[in-house]
């Protein structure tokens, strides 16, 4: 399971990088994120309730593209939350979404502070403004696949996702799931 954890950190790095940088979160990568939860379920030593999941993950894309379709929410951050909540264990979903919102309004804080400064640093050293990036300038969107991707791997690396145990403290270790879990004994 350390594979998948290292295959969907550097998915979800690569996509947090390209939607700062460009706005975007190509639709490859959450193709392979959405991919790779099948695998993820026919190979974890505790199956995830994937039934369960799907619909949360329908249930989110749906939310998202009302978000989307009132113009708050971009199309690439609807479909990433979509997918990466199918990862999300049923009992820490509402930590997920807490953790986009706060990791969110964390980003629109300091992007909120930085923005405008940066155009006073830029003015006052007589730089032009086009050669700051984007993401830091005034009225720019904000790239919220890096809200989602940092809530995603909090709960990824401190053994939240359903399914993946990487460290041996998830909550879903295998003697809880067997059962007499009084019949557990560790060797």
């Amino acid at each position: 399971m350390l594979v998948i954890s290292v295959i969907l950190t550097f998915l979800i790095i690569t996509v947090m990088i390209t939607d700062i940088t460009r706005f975007i979160i190509p639709n490859k990568f959450v193709l392979v994120i959405l991919l790779l939860y099948p695998v993820m379920v026919y190979i974890a030593p505790v199956k995830p309730d994937w039934q369960f999941a799907l619909m949360v993950a329908a249930a989110a894309f749906i939310v998202g593209f009302i978000l989307f379709a009132l113009k708050v929410m971009g199309g690439g951050d609807v479909k990433l939350l979509a997918v990466t909540s199918l990862y999300v264990n049923h009992t820490d979903f509402l930590d997920f979404i807490v953790g986009v919102a706060i990791f969110g309004g964390l980003l629109s804080i300091i992007l909120i502070i930085i923005r405008p400064l940066i155009v006073y640093i830029f003015s006052r050293l007589g730089k032009s403004i086009e050669s700051v990036p984007r993401v830091l300038t005034v009225n720019a969107p904000l790239p919220y696949g890096l809200a989602i991707g940092t809530a995603f791997l909090v709960l990824l690396w401190s053994g939240e996702i359903n399914g993946i145990d990487i460290l041996g403290n998830a909550r879903d270790n295998m003697y809880l799931t067997s059962p007499h879990p009084d019949s557990y004994k560790p060797q």
